[in-house]
């Protein structure tokens, strides 16, 4: 099947060991990669926000500034969330506290505000 998916995580190829990252695959193919500027920690508690849209996704981890890639082509038809996996098929060494959802694009100042 073709890939057309967002995938949040850490250790995404091409996001550097231990990283908090963001990848949208349209057909297959990373279109987007966001990776945060912090390094995971063992046994530390991040909070990380995601939000997106058509040329708009944007990565918040503890309250810092959102990273933002204005240049994105979101999948017509998203088939595939993944979170804590890349789609490789690694998984995360770790636990996922809580998933807020929210059926919108937040703002930068939101997610900044959310993840403080």
């Amino acid at each position: 099947s073709i890939d057309d998916s967002i995938g949040f995580g850490k250790n995404y190829a091409g996001g550097g060991p231990n990283k908090f990252n963001v990848a949208v695959f349209r057909s297959g193919v990373s279109n987007v990669f966001i990776s945060a500027f912090a390094e995971v920690v063992t046994q530390t508690t991040y909070v990380a926000g995601v939000s997106y849209q058509d040329n708009n996704v944007s990565l918040s981890l503890n309250g810092a500034t959102s990273i933002e890639d204005t240049s994105v082509s979101l999948p017509i038809n998203i088939n595939t969330l993944t979170i804590g996996r890349q789609p490789q098929g690694s998984t995360m060494n770790g636990w996922i506290k809580r998933i807020t959802y929210y059926p919108k694009r937040l703002s930068n100042s939101q997610l900044q505000a959310m993840t403080s």
